[in-house]
């Protein structure tokens, strides 16, 4: 015997405060593992099917674990991978980061400034200046289910 959030069930454990419902600390692992498959940044895809093969894994993820009733860990991967997402596409972008952010509406200066960040792809992506502009629309476009949103249809 042990204590309910000790234990794990169909991917399910009970969360400490007020024993709610919570994702399991190794199904989210297992996401985050298809997820770091999906967008391996030298897989060589079009960044539109990525997003469609990763809305499909979403998906079925969402329509699986959708009666978790603690949402705290998933906000966070949702976070995670819109930030592999840039990576993805930023890496896409190669030298051409410079044009495409000014394309985007960013000033010449901060273009500049962030195009300096260069092959750091991570480091580029964590700027605000890049979150702003990037995969946001994509993602809303191609309806890629967010995490976050489980169980609220």
């Amino acid at each position: 015997m042990d204590r309910p959030w000790n234990r794990k069930f169909l991917g399910f454990t009970v969360s400490r405060n007020g024993m709610k419902l919570k994702v399991a600390d190794k199904a989210i692992d297992k996401l985050k593992d298809r997820v770091r498959e999906l967008t391996r940044r030298t897989r060589g895809h079009r960044l539109r099917d990525v997003v469609a093969e990763l809305r499909d894994a979403l998906l079925g993820w969402k329509a699986y674990f959708g009666i978790a009733e603690v949402l705290s860990p998933l906000r966070d991967i949702d976070k995670w991978i819109r930030r592999k997402l840039r990576c993805y596409h930023w890496k896409q972008w190669g030298r051409a980061g410079y044009r495409e952010l000014r394309r985007r509406g960013v000033s010449v200066r901060e273009a500049l400034e962030h195009q300096q960040v260069g092959a750091r792809a991570l480091a580029a992506v964590k700027d605000p200046r890049a979150r702003t502009r990037t995969t946001g629309t994509l993602l809303q476009q191609s309806g890629v289910a967010k995490p976050r949103t489980a169980g609220r249809n």
